[in-house]
């Protein structure tokens, strides 16, 4: 699978708004008129008026706005995903007779994950239509009969196989959020859970003899296998094929390389959510220190009013001092002592405090 996004830089970008139609542009990358304005916006890069390819369209020679000197806040580089792109990419490759996946209808040695899933389950006694549900730390997540168990064996050999070609990984989840562990296929990092069941149908249980007797019963309906697999994956998606069942259009073998196809849709679909998370958080953050700085200069601006007050109020102050002391020995002929001396502590204080 190709790079789910490109990066472009301020230049790059401002070359690609002149040379065609915003509708193009956005046809080509995953965002919307909108959100490219906004790129444009904090990137300073001046856009095409409206009417300019009509007229460009019609023959008439039009000038591109000049590329301003970026200023210090300006994005110099922004990463736009290709999600259209990549789609239809996926969906080339998994149509390819060439890549057309077949299930062995024998397998001499199985992946190591089958081996551990397989002797889990042959654990225990189950009863021929009895379905097994396996949440094991060293099972693939599975909920069959014993009865589909060799089937869904090869199924499953098969599409780790094919996983590998494909330079993607299946295992485990030891850690999954939910508690219980959970297998899934890695596929650019993005965990895209699956697993395999047995569909069944339910019926109203039947009281068994003790339940009649003692007046209880555990359970209200039971469900028996009907023989048919499913392919599922696990990943909450519109727009995507999560379901692969043996049906009329065929069986769970004959349906794997669309299960691939979905779930490379969906790492797309990730990768872009991951990709707009990043921008989100980016934005979050530009933000934040935005409202930092305008409440750090607010900050700087009323510590600088009130040193201003201050010094006016200590001005006032000293301006009266002055006019006293000044009055003091106008109208003293014979100065006395203490006021002598309180002139001179005066005249200190008013040095001290620079007026």
């Amino acid at each position: 699978m190709t790079n789910n996004a490109q990066r472009l830089t301020r230049n790059d970008l401002y070359d690609l708004v002149w040379s065609e139609p915003v509708t193009k542009i956005v046809a080509r990358y995953s965002i919307t008129d909108s959100g490219l304005a906004k790129i444009c916006k904090r990137m300073e890069i001046p856009k095409p008026p409206r009417g300019y390819w009509a007229k460009i369209s019609a023959g008439v020679k039009l000038k591109k706005t000049p590329l301003p000197k970026a200023s210090a806040e300006c994005e110099l580089v922004v990463t736009l995903p290709l999600e259209s792109t990549d789609r239809a990419l996926v969906d080339d490759f998994e149509t390819k007779p060439e890549n057309k996946i077949i299930v062995p209808e024998r397998i001499n040695k199985f992946h190591p994950l089958v081996i551990q899933t397989r002797e889990v389950i042959e654990k225990f006694e189950l009863k021929k239509d009895e379905i097994f549900s396996t949440r094991h730390a060293d099972s693939l997540t599975i909920r069959i009969s014993k009865a589909l168990l060799p089937r869904a064996c090869r199924i499953l050999h098969t599409i780790i196989e094919e996983a590998k070609k494909r330079l993607f990984k299946v295992a485990i989840d030891h850690e999954h959020w939910s508690g219980k562990y959970r297998s899934y296929i890695e596929v650019s990092g993005h965990k895209i859970y699956f697993l395999m069941e047995e569909e069944t149908k339910r019926h109203t249980h039947v009281p068994t003899d003790n339940e009649i007797k003692y007046g209880w019963m555990l359970y209200k309906y039971d469900y028996k296998s009907t023989g048919a697999l499913v392919l599922r994956i696990d990943e909450y998606n519109r727009g995507v094929s999560k379901r692969f069942a043996d049906n009329k259009f065929g069986m769970v073998e004959n349906k794997l390389n669309q299960f691939f196809a979905s779930v490379k849709q969906i790492a797309v679909i990730e990768e872009k959510r991951r990709l707009e998370s990043e921008e989100n958080e980016r934005l979050w953050e530009l933000r934040r220190r935005e409202e930092e700085e305008v409440e750090r200069l607010k900050q700087e601006k009323l510590a600088k009013i009130r040193k201003l007050e201050q010094d006016a109020e200590k001005f006032i102050k000293a301006r009266y001092i002055r006019e006293y002391l000044e009055a003091l020995k106008i109208r003293t002929d014979t100065m006395p002592e203490h006021i002598a001396q309180q002139i001179e502590f005066a005249e200190e204080y008013l040095k001290e405090v620079g007026f």
